[in-house]
């Protein structure tokens, strides 16, 4: 199966989850409506979604934004931005400098 699947343990069992719901509590976290109600939209046909995703060798899968792509959405990077930094950057106690905590890999 192709894409960001992973396997977590939940209540003992192991479960195979798409990037979408790894991201779960990050995207909670984000203020920006876009990403909010995309999220919400996808979630109304994830299942159907994840089944064609499986079904399939290789997709490509393009949204339409009224013309725009996501990323011409606006505020979009800068809340994409602010969570990568949140989440990967940590500074030096008493010092200008910064640090990785965190990495992401995408394979």
């Amino acid at each position: 199966m192709n894409g960001a699947w992973a396997n977590r343990e939940k209540d003992g069992k192991t479960e195979l989850k798409s990037s979408f719901w790894l991201g779960e509590d990050v995207a909670k976290k984000m203020d920006n409506q876009f990403i909010q109600k995309f999220r919400t939209e996808f979630k109304n046909k994830a299942e159907e979604i994840e089944k064609f995703l499986k079904s399939q060798t290789s997709v490509v899968l393009h949204f339409n934004f009224d013309g725009k792509r996501w990323l011409d959405q606006k505020g979009i990077i800068d809340s994409i931005d602010y969570n990568l930094t949140l989440n990967l950057v940590k500074g030096f106690p008493g010092s200008e400098k910064l640090y990785l905590k965190n990495t992401y890999i995408k394979l």
